[in-house]
């Protein structure tokens, strides 16, 4: 008898200000619904007698045909598999688990690309950027980057991820580190470049320790990169490069940065990569305009502001991730060389601690630290009324810098 309908437990009603959906877990599908429909499963959630809804039930069936949702014949009382039930977090307190390290190896860089400012503000994602030669480079000596790495490792840590700057300008420091980091037990390394340094000596040194790489594109044409990057460089040594480290079968990534020097050139950059050098993974990153840059891409506006994009295969585990923690922040932390700590390599200037007076440990136990890891949808006024915020790994730096907010809300057309 069809007197109420009730979701499966692994199918979770959303219901937002301006927007609903249901997250599929089953299936990892986010299904966008109207607001009658949206209201309608309200109800029914709720096990409000359908012949009490004064509202068109097609949906239902639709939702019986999707294994979504049935009817019954009475009242049900279905645990759901995902919940914003805190109480876990109330009870043992604060997460202490870090997983990546960024360190910043060096603030110089080879190149002089003309989109690349010199003070401490962000206009990308993590990349490389030239930092305020101010930062001193040998502050901390090879005993403290040891009880550096000894306490990340016993926080769980996982990875280090050289950054820059041109990491590879402080080849020596990177060797020293990761010899450091194998003695007390950390075995994965990556490494962010322009891939214009890579000799056989640093080649061997990447093989033998399995390190991932990640390379900034700029461009393919020799003309066109040479006046982007304002050097001497030629764009074949990076696409050489590029070849050897696929010949040897290293784990690399290739990141075009999009700006309003190559965006019509998008297309022919791809390919030639692809052609070239074989690498599958290339992603494509924005140069954004906010607040006071000029070297975005009109053309490509809109993709910044499409937060749709970025939706991907969701599950209980991601859900709970992004209703307790923020993207951006959870389980990392950067080491400058001056033992200054950051919440993140693209916030220099943010400094939570210093690790030449506290030791790691205690630095991410401060509010201050805690406060960014635990920056979740919820607080952020737009986020905690949008129903789609467990599929949303928006970027708190990028917004922070667009409009001087790391609350703020520039990047989003929802």
């Amino acid at each position: 008898m069809k007197k109420y309908f009730r979701l499966y437990p692994y199918c979770h009603l959303e219901i937002g200000e301006t927007n609903s959906c249901l997250y599929d877990i089953s299936s990892g599908k986010m299904i966008r619904v109207n607001r009658e429909n949206a209201e309608l499963l309200r109800q029914c959630q709720e096990n409000v007698p359908i012949e009490s809804i004064n509202m068109d039930l097609g949906i239902l069936d639709e939702l019986i045909k999707m294994n979504l949702g049935t009817y019954y014949a009475n009242p049900q009382f279905i645990e759901p598999f995902f919940e914003t039930n805190d109480t876990k977090n109330r009870i043992f307190g604060k997460n202490n688990i870090l997983r990546q390290m960024f360190i910043l190896t060096s603030t110089d860089c080879n190149m002089n690309c003309k989109h690349c400012n010199t003070d401490s503000t962000v206009f990308r994602k993590t990349g490389c950027k030239i930092w305020p030669k101010s930062i001193n480079l040998n502050a901390l000596t090879q005993s403290h980057w040891r009880k550096i790495l000894e306490a990340f490792y016993n926080l769980h840590g996982e990875e280090l991820t050289f950054i820059g700057g041109e990491p590879f300008l402080e080849f020596d420091f990177i060797k020293n580190i990761v010899e450091i980091a194998q003695e007390v037990g950390i075995s994965k390394f990556s490494i962010f470049t322009n891939g214009s340094i890579i000799n056989d000596t640093i080649l061997n040194f990447l093989m033998e320790n399995k390190i991932k790489v990640y390379i900034q594109i700029f461009e393919v044409d020799e003309n066109k990169f040479k006046a982007f990057t304002n050097s001497d460089i030629p764009s074949i040594q990076i696409i050489d490069n590029i070849k050897k480290l696929n010949n040897h079968h290293l784990d690399l990534q290739l990141r075009i940065l999009i700006t309003r020097d190559n965006d019509n050139n998008v297309k022919k950059i791809v390919n030639t990569l692809q052609k070239e050098t074989n690498v599958k993974d290339i992603k494509i990153e924005f140069l954004y305009p906010k607040p006071d840059n000029s070297y975005y891409s009109k053309k490509y506006i809109p993709l910044m502001y499409d937060k749709k994009r970025e939706f991907s295969h969701v599950n209980v585990q991601k859900m709970q991730f992004l209703h307790q923690y923020n993207p951006s922040f959870f389980g990392q932390i950067t080491i400058r060389r001056d033992g200054k700590v950051v919440p993140h390599p693209m916030l220099l200037t943010r400094v939570i601690g210093d690790l030449q007076q506290d030791d790691l440990f205690t630095i991410i136990n401060t509010e201050e630290y805690q406060e960014y890891s635990t920056l979740n949808k919820e607080k952020i006024s737009k986020c905690s009324t949008c129903a789609y915020k467990y599929n949303c790994m928006d970027d708190r730096v990028i917004e922070n810098f667009a409009t001087g907010d790391l609350y703020g809300m520039e990047y989003c057309n929802f």
